[in-house]
Parts: C-alpha cells; structure tokens; sequence
C-alpha cells in the first residue's frame, strides 16, 4: 500500500525493497507447510498447487488492475490489493495450525502423515536438529540446490521483464492481440505443473525412488524448457507462443520437483525453511543479472536470439547439474561435531 505513497525514485525504491523484503519468506514457509502436512508420496501435488499461485494471481490480476485504474487511478491499485494481502495475512495467522495441533485432524490422519514421511518433531534424529543452518552451505546437495534453481529461474525472469516487449518488438503483437495471448504461457504453466505434481506422486507410490522421481522431473522439465532458444529464429508468431508457452510450461514442471526438494533433504523439520530459503535466495539472484544480460545482448546484437539461446543453454547445466552433480536425493547426513559446532 506505501508504493501508493511513494514521491520519487529514492521512495519508491525503498518501498519496493521492503516489498521485497516482505514477499521473499512467502516461498519457504509455502515448503515448510506442505512438507509439515503432506506425507511424501504426495509431495509433490501440494506443492505445484501452492507454487502455481504466483501465475493464478498474474493471469486474474490483469482485468481486476484495469478495473480498477477505470474506477480510481493507478494509486487505487496497490491500495487495494496491499488491503488484501493484509487480509489474507490476519487469516493465515488466525486459522492456520500444524497437523499436530488442528481440531480437526483426528489420530488416524496424524497417523497417515507421520507415517508417510511428512517432516515432523515426531519424526526427526535428535543430533541433525541441531544442526546451525550455516554449516548447510558445506554440502554439495546444497550448492547443487542453488546453483539449479538459478537456472531454472534465469527463463522465468524474462517472461516477468521482457516477454511482453518481446511479442511486441519481434512478433508485431498489437495490445489487443498480447491481452488475448500474453497470458497463455502463464495458463499452460499451471495445468502443466499440477499434471507433473500429480505423475510425480503417483511414481513415488508405485515405488520408485524419490531421487529417480525428482531428477526426473527437475531434469526433464529444464530440458523441456531449454527449447526457449528456437522462439527467436522460428518465422511465425504462432510458433514462438508455442515454443514459449512449452518453455515455461516445462520449467513450472521442474520448479514443482525443486520446491518439494527442501523436504526431501532437510536433515530435520527445523532445516525444511532454511532450505527453501538459500536455494530461493539464489534463484533471485538471477532476477538481478538475466534482465541486465538480456538487455545488454538485444542492445548489442538487435535482436533476441542471442538472449534466448544463452538462456536455453543456462537450463540444460540446470538439468545436468541435478542429474550428475546433486547426488542422491535424501535428508542430508549430520554427524554428532557438526551438529554441535557453532
């Protein structure tokens, strides 16, 4: 709401900064819930729900923004929607508990999520829930986390900052033709990623392995999404909307298996927030440099193909970094020193 308020550069930014700032535990916490509530053969499915809400409220936020600028102005529209977010937050504070404390949730439930693997207390060795969330930076399995989920977000950043000027500049799109389409790679994104949650959880009950399952699908969904490179050179506009709608679609897929990764590998249920904490941390740094880099290349170069085949190229380290360099997927191993070192 303070962005209403903001007179100049230096306030502005420093509203948006504490936006930012406010935002960034929103996705973590999203993974310590469903790892809290969900057993682990439905892991996955939770969690592309909860991961699709950023792309539900982008497609809906278009009309309801017009609407309102129509009714007030521009001012009117982070009023409003900080109001809501101020509701939504009073609610979640209000109404949200653990299974352990839910009126709700009788024994037998409890029952099916801790014996399903959910990351509970219940559930947790004594010596990896003292573990300093600093020394989480000394395993590979980390660094892996970080170093993919840059990646995987490097596309996602363009389809925030450029997308648009993309389909105008290169594709000719008029106003009324990118209201029409725009929003279609965002609408793929979210049936695409609750399809992947759900084939995830289902090769989790029929036995497969959970480090089999999430490669598979954080992999595969990188490699899906590295065809963002052709978008560029293809002759029709048709062919690149399709082309970026598979792209995006095919990293919302991978973003499902990377999200559910902090409670497939905390050590503990203390660590499961951390965790989506610093691989999240990383992957925004990527909302930092890849606008930068595109930008600088369509300067130089005149054209998009350039930034769209570095960007492609980015996903497929992406998948090979969590096919040959993460390891086995499982909660990390914490001896008794590194536990009680400070």
């Amino acid at each position: 709401m303070a962005t209403a308020l903001a007179q100049g550069f230096a306030s502005l930014f420093a509203v948006r900064f504490l936006l930012g700032v406010g935002e960034s535990p929103a996705p973590s916490t999203s993974a310590k819930v469903v790892a809290t509530w969900f057993p682990k053969s439905e892991r996955a499915f939770a969690t592309s729900i909860w991961d699709s809400g950023s792309r539900v409220g982008a497609v809906i936020a278009l009309p309801i923004v017009a609407l309102i600028i129509s009714i007030t102005t521009w001012h009117g529209v982070f009023i409003v929607i900080g109001a809501l977010g101020v509701v939504w937050a009073f609610a979640w504070w209000k109404f949200y508990r653990s299974p352990q404390e839910h009126p709700r949730v009788d024994a037998a439930e409890l029952a099916h999520i801790e014996d399903g693997g959910a990351r509970t207390a219940s559930n947790d060795d004594a010596a990896a829930a003292q573990l300093p969330w600093r020394s989480l930076f000394r395993y590979r399995t980390i660094l892996s986390m970080m170093f993919g989920f840059f990646c995987l977000n490097s596309a996602i950043y363009f389809f925030i900052t450029f997308f648009p000027s993309y389909l105008v500049s290169e594709r000719g799109f008029d106003l009324l033709k990118l209201g029409m389409f725009g929003a279609l790679p965002g609408v793929c994104a979210v049936a695409c990623g609750w399809l992947g949650g759900l084939v995830a959880d289902r090769a989790v009950r029929r036995g497969h392995s959970i480090t089999r399952v999430r490669k598979t699908q954080i992999a595969g969904g990188l490699t899906g999404g590295s065809v963002i490179m052709f978008a560029a050179v293809v002759p029709e506009a048709w062919m690149a909307l399709a082309l970026l709608s598979l792209a995006y679609s095919s990293r919302t897929i991978a973003a499902t298996g990377i999200w559910s990764l902090p409670a497939d590998v905390a050590p503990s249920s203390n660590h499961v927030g951390s965790i989506g904490g610093i691989q999240n941390f990383a992957s925004n740094l990527a909302g930092i440099f890849t606008p930068v880099v595109i930008g600088v290349l369509v300067d130089r170069t005149g054209s998009y193909i350039a930034p769209l085949a570095v960007i492609g190229a980015v996903a497929l380290l992406g998948a090979a970094n969590y096919l040959f360099v993460m390891g086995k997927v499982e909660p990390l191993k914490v001896t008794e020193s590194a536990a009680t070192q400070r």
